[in-house]
């Protein structure tokens, strides 16, 4: 058995709890130390008002709007405006909801749109770059590279080889 730890004068009120809890905190310590003063009136000095909870904190409708339009320039400030939010806000929540930022989210979206691009049909690969929203061939082969492992044109080659003979291109 462990030695017990002398008790500070003053501090038993706070051992007998954190033993009664359990070892849990309180829910704000510094409150806690404070003695309670009643205002005159018979008011409270701290009065508890809990946050309401947010009904719907989902990102999917603004994931959808811009998974929509890979092909245009989407900013943080655009995705923030579009969710009603301010660009830290949104970061905050995007990262909370699917555990990276909304740069590397849309990165990750146009890539696996130029993959799908790629995989089905036969486009040039300047127009994939455009029609996945990185711009030019050299964008599309810098970032695509590094995501896949491979350049796009050696992506499509490989891919076509895995193909069946009678599989409809788009």
């Amino acid at each position: 058995m462990a030695p017990r730890r002398p008790v500070l004068p003053g501090t038993e009120h706070r051992t007998r709890e954190r033993r009664h809890r359990g070892g849990q905190r309180r829910e704000n310590p510094a409150r806690a130390q404070r003695p309670q003063v009643r205002l005159p009136g018979g008011q409270a000095q701290y009065i508890e008002a809990p946050l309401p909870e947010r009904t719907d904190d989902s990102l999917a409708p603004l994931l959808h709007w811009a998974a929509e339009r890979l092909n245009t320039a989407l900013t943080v400030a655009d995705l923030a405006r579009r969710a009603h939010t301010s660009p830290r806000t949104l970061a905050r929540r995007f990262h909370a909801a699917t555990g990276t930022t909304p740069l590397r989210w849309l990165q990750a979206q146009r890539i696996a749109r130029a993959r799908e691009l790629l995989e089905c049909g036969d486009l040039p690969v300047d127009r994939v770059a455009e029609l996945c929203g990185l711009g030019t061939a050299a964008n599309l082969r810098r970032h695509f590279t590094r995501a896949v492992g491979v350049p796009p044109h050696d992506y499509r080659r490989a891919f076509r080889a895995r193909r069946p003979a009678g599989a409809q291109q788009i």
